[in-house]
């Protein structure tokens, strides 16, 4: 599965090159910094799950491998605040913002324990994958419940938009979409 490990090591540098990118472009908007603070936060994630899948030591891959779960706790809320603002509607949702927040912190700890992953194990080929830990399903619940309303959220928008704004909010559906789906295998 050497060409699992480079997807998320390329992963990686994009997340993370591209929030640098925004982040150095100014003028620094509320939209420019959500987009950067997802962009980073899905870096980081693929960075640590590649060093988990190319690790030579079982401690080195449980170790990054929880990391890498951790900063991915909050891939789900970012995205949805990213959204919110690209939308203006961060101010409706501002609720359901500091619960995915705090969500997202306390999964960020527990990430660090074997309540998220378990243990890393020899699966499809790779020597060291994450297995789930118990708190897993609240993880996977956080991407389905946030990814998928921000994804409703936009559906709503291209239907209440026209021109330009439309097309941007297309583009980033699909990115998005395809984004996400392709990430839903890792659960």
């Amino acid at each position: 599965m050497i060409l699992y490990t480079i997807v998320t090591g390329l992963t990686a540098l994009l997340g993370l090159g591209l929030g640098l990118f925004v982040y150095f472009h100014k003028p620094h908007t509320p939209l420019k910094i959500s987009w950067v603070i997802f962009s980073c936060t899905v870096g980081f994630w693929s960075l640590g799950y590649f060093v988990s899948l190319s690790a030579i030591s079982y401690q080195i891959s449980i170790i990054s491998s929880r990391l890498s779960h951790a900063s991915g706790a909050f891939i789900p809320i970012t995205f949805f605040h990213f959204v919110l603002v690209l939308l203006r509607q961060d101010i409706q949702h501002r609720k359901l913002l500091k619960i995915g927040y705090l969500i997202a912190a306390s999964l960020f700890f527990c990430s660090l324990t074997p309540l998220v992953v378990r243990d890393v194990l020899p699966k499809m080929g790779i020597p060291y994958y994450p297995d789930a830990g118990f708190l897993y399903v609240v993880y996977s619940i956080m991407y389905l419940s946030f990814v998928g309303y921000a994804h409703l959220l936009m559906i709503r928008a291209i239907r209440n938009t026209k021109g330009l704004e439309q097309r941007r909010i297309i583009y980033l559906f699909t990115a998005s979409f395809l984004g996400f789906s392709g990430g839903i295998s890792l659960f």
